[in-house]
């Protein structure tokens, strides 16, 4: 018997999100590959949208398969009542292959029962792995790894993983989902199974190197003192002006070496405003005179804006006063300079009532209209932050990064690229390094797909990384990379 899996595609309710493209090249792959069935082990949907389930059952009405249940297909609205079966069982002569749910983070006592009648060379397949369960479905899980001896494979961690737990062997799945693919590009996976082996062939969904990404990349300038070297040393041709100040004395040093950067095929030169605060009301805009000093004497040719530090409810009432000063600063700006809001992500504190304005697509394309709406024509567009749009929960959950370049790719004026890392103690970690374009929290797979696709705009890609050290891991990283 040959099974295709597919797992963890998080499809969600923006259609244009590329998450849906990838499925669709799956389905297309396993209709001309042709397995005796294909098995869905969980997390189908983002945040549990009824579009995600519609478009699965749409397109593989043709195909038989199992569907299974994830932790994230649950996570809003209720699945369980749509009237389709989760889970089920195969046989192939002697060797029974059950699919449980684990959807809830346990196992329930009828599934339970169903792995406890499971023998020595059966297959179990669920979306959890040992460690994402409770404690006690894992103290089940790992005690049934012990006594028997199975072929256990899950998903949920986005990678493939061959490895044994007590007396079986347990498969961990990668990932379909493009912003979530763990160590490779996405990926399904084929098992051909008979009574005595179990063999195993991936099968990725990739995208050539863009052809010109690599003149796009640039560097945030934490440091101009030791970012012009490396901008020089590794070819680094746009550059992002930030953590400046009026008494720092490198004014002139700045603008010196920009000629000399320049000289040497530097392209575009960006800078990142400071942030702007209110009181009650009345804005403070600290930094900001010096700020528009240093943008018209270096002459940017784009300018990154952070939404203003103030609530979604006060914004329902300061936006007017916020979108008319940011419109008389831009005046200011040189006039061929590109400006754009980045999205910014929720911190220790923040709850979905009580949060800062500017976390969802929605918030920034609102605060580019207001603005926009200032001048009468289109001035301002958006700063994609991909690692804010990652570290943003549960936002990221429900505007997965796809989400993002669907929709507002074509209003970018530039990118913040860099990795996410996470510590069960610490929580998540901004401004890491790529050590690997896929992952282990961010893949790189959809930006590539959505760049090569015209999906979102060609412009500066800036690594917004402080170490030299993690920016040379992130440019070699890159250019080691053949496909995505």
């Amino acid at each position: 018997m040959k099974i295709a899996v597919m797992c963890d595609m998080h499809l969600p309710e923006c259609a244009d999100a590329l998450q849906y493209a990838y499925f669709r090249e799956a389905v297309a792959d396993i209709k001309a590959t042709a397995p005796d069935i294909t098995i869905v082990a969980g997390d189908t949907a983002g945040y549990g949208e009824k579009a995600a389930f519609d478009c699965l059952f749409s397109e593989m009405a043709e195909l038989p398969y199992i569907l299974m249940l994830g932790n994230s297909d649950v996570r809003a609205g209720d699945i369980e009542s749509c009237g389709k079966t989760f889970g089920g069982k195969l046989q192939i002569g002697k060797r029974k292959i059950l699919c449980i749910n684990t959807h809830s983070g346990d196992i329930p006592s009828d599934e339970r029962a169903k792995a406890d009648a499971l023998c020595d060379g059966d297959v179990l397949i669920l979306h959890h792995d040992f460690n994402g369960l409770c404690d006690s479905a894992k103290e089940y899980m790992y005690a049934i790894a012990g006594q028997k001896e199975l072929t256990i494979i899950h998903a949920h961690l986005h990678y493939f993983k061959d490895y044994t737990i007590g007396r079986s062997r347990v498969i961990s799945l990668g990932a379909l989902d493009p912003d979530k693919s763990n160590l490779t590009p996405p990926v399904i996976t084929y098992f051909e199974i008979t009574e005595t082996d179990i063999s195993i062939n991936e099968r990725y969904f990739t995208t050539k190197k863009p052809d010109d990404f690599r003149e796009h990349l640039g560097i945030s300038c934490f440091d101009v003192t030791r970012n012009f070297a490396f901008a020089k040393k590794f070819g680094i041709k746009n550059l992002e002006l930030r953590k400046y100040a009026e008494n720092d004395g490198l004014f002139d040093f700045t603008l010196e070496n920009l000629k000399d950067w320049r000289k040497n095929g530097g392209k575009e030169l960006s800078i990142h405003m400071p942030e702007l605060h209110h009181n009650g009301g009345v804005i403070n805009p600290e930094g900001w005179e010096y700020a528009i000093k240093l943008a018209c004497a270096t002459g940017v040719t784009s300018v990154t804006i952070h939404p203003p530090r103030a609530t979604i409810k006060e914004m329902k009432t300061l936006k007017p006063t916020f979108a008319k000063y940011y419109a008389d600063v831009i005046k200011r700006l040189p006039s061929n300079a590109k400006v754009g809001f980045e999205n910014l992500h929720m911190s220790a504190g923040d709850t979905i009532e009580e949060r800062n304005f500017g976390y969802t697509p929605f918030e920034i394309a609102e605060l580019i209209d207001a603005v926009n709406e200032q001048f009468g024509f289109e001035r301002v567009g958006a700063v994609i932050d991909v690692g804010h749009a990652r570290n943003n929960p549960p936002y990221n959950s429900i505007f997965v990064i796809s989400s993002w370049y669907a929709m507002l790719g074509k209003k970018v004026v530039a990118y913040h690229i860099h990795q996410v890392t996470h510590d069960v103690e610490t929580g998540y970690h901004n401004h890491c390094a790529i050590k690997n374009w896929f992952g282990p929290l961010i893949s790189y797979s959809s930006f590539m797909r959505a760049w090569s696709i015209g999906q979102i705009n060609h412009r500066p890609a800036f690594l917004e990384i402080s170490a030299d050290e993690a920016l040379e891991q992130s440019v070699t990283a890159y250019d080691n990379i053949k496909e995505f």
